[in-house]
Order: C-alpha cells, then structure tokens, then sequence
C-alpha cells in the first residue's frame, strides 16, 4: 500500500512499486502535453489498471487496516520539499501549464 502526496518523492516510490512489482524499470514513454512532470507516465498506472486505488476499488480506511499488505511510508526533508514545490509552481507559470 502507498498513499501518494504530491512533491513527497512519488514519482520515484511509484517507479520503485513498479519495478519490484514487475521484475524491470518503467520504460514505456507517454506524451502528457498538459503535465509538466518528467514522470508524468507513471502517475498514470492506476488509470490503466495496473496500480489500483482503494477509493476506485470501494474501499475504506477499515478495509484497508484489515488487509495483510506491505506499508510504505516516504518522508521527504521540509525543506528541500518547499523549494521543490516552489520550483515547480515557477516552472508552472513559466510554461501557462494548468
């Protein structure tokens, strides 16, 4: 189980999901032309089915404490978290991106 939050390394926990899943790296490539994010791609697993979300699947937070699952929890430094996130938001505005 993974609960994503945004600028907390997701991109990269959601690659390694994948990759210990799988047996093999992500490479598949993907145009997002409205998604500033490199990583754009593998955000988009559970949209095709090969991540699942629990609110998708009908699941709440009892279903889910009750599952035999593996947790993972990815804490990101504060601070290096909010000059990512600022930059982001600059490089945003740079491109009009929504």
């Amino acid at each position: 189980m993974f609960f994503s939050a945004g600028k907390a390394a997701s991109s990269s926990t959601l690659n390694l999901l994948f990759e210990m899943e799988f047996g093999r790296p992500l490479s598949v490539h993907f145009d997002a032309p409205h998604d500033i994010n490199p990583s754009a791609v593998v955000h988009q697993l559970a949209n095709h089915g090969v991540f699942s979300r629990a609110l998708k699947l009908g699941l709440g937070m009892p279903d889910l404490l009750a599952l035999p699952a593996e947790r993972l929890l990815v804490v990101r430094n504060p601070y290096a978290r909010a000059v990512s996130a600022f930059r982001y938001l600059c490089r945003s505005d740079e491109l009009r991106a929504s």
